[in-house]
């Protein structure tokens, strides 16, 4: 079987949280990114920053470690690679930005662009 019908496959599957967190050595690695769930078992030896760093989240929501770290567009694609199924229904949580943090970087690129509207015009005035 191919690994794209497998994935297909296996996508299906709804797992609970307790399933998950039976996988949580290097004989087998799940974890959830995103009420989604991934086994990275295979990927353990190969991921860029050790095989510790993915240890650490198995049988886990990872959802906030992976976003946090900034993966690349190319690694987000890799991840379908792993995925093995979903969170049942009434177990899924609603994953949301920190507003804190969207707005501290409005609010800084506001300063920054007030600031140099207003040392240009000081610029210009003399």
């Amino acid at each position: 079987m191919s690994s794209e019908i497998r994935n297909v496959y296996l996508s299906t599957l709804k797992l609970t949280r307790k399933e998950v967190a039976e996988h949580n050595s290097n004989k087998s690695s799940w974890f959830v990114i995103g009420n989604k769930v991934y086994d990275v078992t295979k990927f353990l030896d190969e991921h860029p920053g050790g095989c510790e760093v993915l240890l650490e989240v198995a049988g886990r929501d990872a959802t906030e470690s992976f976003e946090d770290v900034g993966h690349s567009t190319d690694a987000r694609e890799m991840r379908k690679n792993y995925l093995v199924g979903e969170i049942v229904d009434v177990e899924k949580q609603l994953y949301s930005y920190d507003k804190k943090k969207w707005n501290s970087t409005a609010t800084d690129n506001k300063q920054r662009f007030v600031v140099g509207v207003m040392s240009f015009r000081l610029c210009f005035s003399l």
